[in-house]
């Protein structure tokens, strides 16, 4: 979809589908390392965060080019995200949160994944009366990727 990727994540079995499913490189991240990780990829235009690590947030404005997007899906009551705005204004960074989706993007999702051109990663099926147990393994992280609860 002309993006290069680049996956970062505490968890090296996470890691491992990453590049399973394609990322150029992955990082495990070291809160002592983490912007000198990610300045040797080189320009950084958008970053899709699903943590919402306020520190993390802040490095990655940091290195982020001119012009650039961190778009966040990840969010947790009593989370707060700290900015540099002098940053922000000057190198015309957009943040953007995000979600759910819209019909019309579910259904382009549908498409592209008809193509073949992506692949949903689901390492987690239960059935509707395991419905409390993928609940519980979802709010203590023992979800890897994404789960599906089949009827």
């Amino acid at each position: 979809l002309g993006a290069e990727v680049f996956a970062v994540d505490i968890d090296d079995e996470k890691l491992n589908i990453a590049r399973e499913y394609g990322a150029s490189r992955v990082i495990k991240y070291d809160p002592e390392r983490f912007k000198a990780d990610l300045a040797e990829l080189g320009e950084i235009t958008a970053i899709f965060d699903t943590v919402a690590i306020a520190g993390m947030l802040g490095d990655c404005l940091d290195i982020l080019a001119r012009g650039g997007k961190i778009v966040c899906v990840g969010y947790g009551k009593g989370k707060e995200l700290r900015l540099d705005f002098e940053r922000l204004v000057l190198h015309e960074i957009e943040v953007i949160g995000a979600r759910g989706a819209t019909i019309q993007e579910l259904t382009e999702t549908m498409r592209l994944v008809a193509a073949g051109k992506i692949r949903p990663v689901v390492t987690d099926i239960f059935s509707l009366e395991e419905l409390n147990e993928a609940a519980e393994r979802l709010r203590s992280g023992r979800i890897r990727c994404r789960a599906v609860v089949k009827p």
